[in-house]
């Protein structure tokens, strides 16, 4: 018998590639590279499909191909598009811009098996790249059909060579076989999830500039929050243990905004100096407790909450007041909101024990506080000035002049989302010309004439309300739902809660902003195929709610998949577990895994070992066992023709001509593998 088995060789590293074979590096690298343009300028996609679109003339149609130089002119060209969308060109989209074109590139000189392989190593990293813009199980399902088909490409290209398949033996065959490996290599893959020790990531990539600062911004002006009302991305979810609190009552803190310039409102201490100024309490480190600490009452019923919060590339969070947690790395600063030790630069969960009931007991702002919430710049709004000094000589109360005030509101203002530019004076224009507004120009309105009438005050920014989803009781909060209040010092309650829009829009806190800006031409600008636009069209509303069910579990039990997750299956399987059986019960699962991990290669090993050839006559005898042929060990493939003639009610001259084709391989050498292929397909 001839062995013929396949080996790499310098020859065949250089066998030109079938069409065939070309056609299946076409689908991997297409759909490899699909989720990533939508992240990237969209030159970048039409300087990817121009290389395809040659190569699919190319096969179908035939020609010449493309020169090197004509290859490497455009190598340039598209490097100085690079540098001219970024410079520098550091970061994830520069890189991943830069990988798709050299691989598109490679695609289009491509010739022979050494350089598509070349092209498949570059697909198996671009579809890991999909997973750093986006962590959705329907993302991931893509990233895995991505792999599949790369892995098909490679089964194709890899073939033996002698088999130059045409369009005409096109077969899903060798796309069954890799998704026959993918499935069965599902039970190990779970086992090393859930058991596997969890080590925290070695790297973080950072989101890219748009996603770092498509959320609430640490700087308000008229208009900012409006801005956000355009977008339907989601900022964050959140999960409750019990029943989830009414709309009215789900103020979102994420920044409190202290300072004023006289056109926006900021708060000048950055991350590192509220963290080095004590003024930033993390559990479980070596600092003393701040003395602001025990000023706070922790009263009510608490609220306890797992979120799930989209990156920022910020340090701040979201939480309901008061928050509390003992998580690593979190803490809450003296406005009473969580920060993170780290920027958020990627999807993060953390559990929060709320007290909206909370009570301040302090009966004195310090001088530092006092002075930045009394502040305000002499040379703008007069005249909003002038009201505010004269409520207040009237000797009116912090709570009566916040009561005439949003009666002022209720009588002769209008809530909207695009109220227009206004000049510098712009809280006067909004008090006493225009009368119209959204939320940020209510709550800069309160906090600058109450600052007027010698009462503290402040802008507290971040998110009100959040959509239910009944099918796993949790609130996914969007970008239009972002929101602007304000609070003021009252001496011996501390700091209270004041929102402006309660008094000229109420809808808006009981109802949720969607369905008081639905009918805006402003709102959801951004996002003109938003399926938040239809969630009055009820099949589509509920594919959208179930997409996003689907989506809280995977981040929940997949991508929230920790150390505390893993201990507590753990001990459920295993009861209370010592050092001593811990090291046990991992030695075990080790040796189990690699185990069958070894069991697996030699198995494949041993069945590539034997030629192809033989492989197929195996076949070739299963199929006559199955039609009642009693066959025995030795026989060669004339006297298995002698037999089905006698006991196969079915034989036929395929059969024959099988049994011929084999006898010529075997004992005269002759090549008959691809007729061997073709006849075997045609069963019968």
């Amino acid at each position: 018998m001839v062995n013929q088995k396949f080996t790499s060789s310098p020859k065949t590293e250089k066998l030109q590639l079938s069409r065939l074979q070309q056609g299946w590096l076409v689908l991997a690298l297409s759909v490899t590279c699909l989720p990533i343009w939508f992240y990237v300028p969209i030159w970048v996609a039409i300087f990817c499909l121009v290389p395809i679109s040659w190569r699919l003339r190319v096969l179908w149609k035939g020609g010449a191909q493309l020169s090197r130089k004509v290859t490497a002119g455009l190598a340039v060209l598209a490097s100085a598009f690079v540098l001219w969308q970024w410079y520098p060109p550091i970061g994830l989209e520069p890189m991943s811009t830069l990988l798709i074109i050299c691989c598109a590139l490679k695609f289009l000189e491509m010739r022979v098996i050494r350089e598509a392989r070349t092209v498949l190593y570059l697909c198996y990293f671009i579809a890991a790249i999909q997973l750093i813009y986006e962590q959705t199980v329907f993302h991931f399902l893509l990233a895995v059909l991505s792999i599949i088909l790369t892995l098909t490409a490679q089964n194709m290209a890899e073939r033996d060579p002698w088999q130059q398949y045409s369009f005409k033996s096109f077969s899903l065959f060798p796309l069954k076989s890799v998704g026959w490996i993918a499935l069965v290599s599902i039970p190990l893959t779970i086992i090393i999830f859930l058991f596997a020790p969890r080590v925290p990531s070695f790297w973080v990539v950072p989101v890219s500039e748009d996603q770092a600062v498509s959320g609430i911004s640490d700087t308000m002006s008229p208009g900012s929050i409006g801005e956000l009302a355009r977008s339907s991305k989601l900022a964050f979810r959140v999960g409750f243990e019990d029943e989830v609190p009414p709309r009215r009552s789900l103020y979102w803190r994420a920044l409190v905004l202290s300072d004023y310039d006289g056109q926006a409102w900021t708060n000048r201490e950055n991350f590192m100096t509220i963290q080095d100024g004590g003024r930033t309490h993390f559990p479980g480190s070596n600092r003393p407790a701040p003395e602001w600490l025990d000023e706070i009452l922790y009263e009510g019923q608490p609220l306890e909450d797992d979120v799930y919060q989209e990156p920022t590339s910020q340090h701040w969070l979201f939480a309901l007041a008061a928050p509390t947690s003992q998580e690593n790395g979190l803490g809450m600063t003296k406005g009473l909101r969580l920060v993170s030790r780290q920027p958020i630069t990627q999807r993060v969960k953390y559990s929060v024990t709320s007290y909206p009931d909370y009570r301040m007991t302090g009966d004195v702002l310090d001088y530092r506080d006092r002075y930045r919430n009394l502040h305000l710049p002499d040379e703008f709004n007069p005249r909003t000035r002038e009201l505010a000094e004269s409520w207040a000589s009237q000797g009116l109360s912090p709570d009566q002049l916040v009561s005439r005030l949003f009666s002022l509101f209720r009588s002769e203002h209008t809530y909207t989302l695009n109220p227009g530019a206004f000049g510098t004076d712009s809280i006067d224009e909004f008090m006493f010309d225009r009368t119209r507004g959204f939320c940020e120009h209510f709550a800069q309105a309160t906090v600058f004439l109450l600052r007027a009438a010698g009462v503290p005050a402040r802008i507290v920014s971040g998110y009100q309300g959040g959509e239910l989803n009944a099918d796993g009781n949790y609130l996914m909060v969007y970008q239009y739902d972002a929101h602007a209040w304000a609070e003021y010092w009252v001496e011996g309650r501390g700091w209270v809660h004041a929102d402006p829009t309660t008094a000229v829009s109420p809808e808006r806190i009981e109802m949720g902003a969607r369905e008081i800006l639905k009918e805006d031409p402003d709102f959801l600008a951004d996002d003109v195929f938003s399926l938040a636009r239809m969630q009055d069209i009820n099949w589509l509303n509920w594919l959208r709610l179930r997409m996003d069910s689907v989506n809280y579990l995977w981040v929940s039990w997949i991508l929230g998949y920790d150390n505390e997750q893993q201990f507590d299956l753990w001990q459920g399987l295993f009861g209370d577990l010592s050092i001593k059986r811990l090291m046990i019960i991992l030695s075990v699962l080790a040796v189990l895994i690699m185990g069958a991990i070894g069991f697996n290669l030699w198995w494949i090993s041993e069945e590539r070992k034997r030629p192809r050839t033989q492989r197929q006559f195996d076949q070739f005898r299963s199929e006559l066992l199955k039609a009642g042929v009693d066959l025995e060990p030795g026989f060669t493939p004339s006297r298995l023709a002698e037999q089905s003639r006698g006991q196969n009610p079915n034989h036929d001259s395929r059969i024959d001509a099988l049994c011929q084709l084999f006898e010529q391989h075997f004992y005269a050498g002759v090549d008959n593998r691809q007729k061997i292929n073709a006849l075997l397909k045609k069963k019968s």
